[in-house]
């Protein structure tokens, strides 16, 4: 009677074939999760915005921050003026444009993940951000 002791080449290439099988299947769907992560982070820095906003105006007598120089894209510029938090992420850009007489406001998001660039935008007549290609875009809640 023969004792064996170990594993076989071929029960080793099998397990090293079914693991491969696996993280095929799981590593796509952990990318796909990164990159609803930040579009689900610029959607809620948008709604933040736009409450930030709406309070502004009420403080402002129905006026926005003005941004002189043209569009914001500093986060500073939203921290500062809006008085939100936001913080720099390498994934995302923010703009931000106020029309005079800065009753009306515009800002976008731009996320960039996986080689993928979506954009969201926002203003003063949404409660809800809409993505540009809605067919590649997420459901926004």
């Amino acid at each position: 009677m023969r004792i064996s002791k170990g594993f076989t080449l071929t029960e080793i290439m099998i397990t090293i074939v079914v693991m491969g099988i696996l993280a095929s299947i799981t590593i796509p769907n952990f990318s796909r999760k990164y990159n609803y992560a930040y579009i689900n982070e610029a959607v809620s820095n948008l709604k933040m915005i736009n409450e930030a906003n709406r309070l502004y105006r009420a403080n402002e007598n129905g006026f926005l921050p003005t941004n002189p120089g043209g569009d914001a894209t500093d986060i500073n510029y939203f921290n500062t003026n809006l008085h939100v938090v936001l913080t720099n992420d390498s994934h995302i850009a923010y703009q931000y444009t106020s029309a005079a007489p800065y009753s009306t406001y515009t800002c976008i998001a731009t996320v960039t993940s996986g080689g993928v660039t979506y954009t969201l935008t926002m203003d003063n007549t949404m409660n809800i951000p809409t993505c540009a290609s809605a067919a590649t875009c997420p459901t926004i809640n």
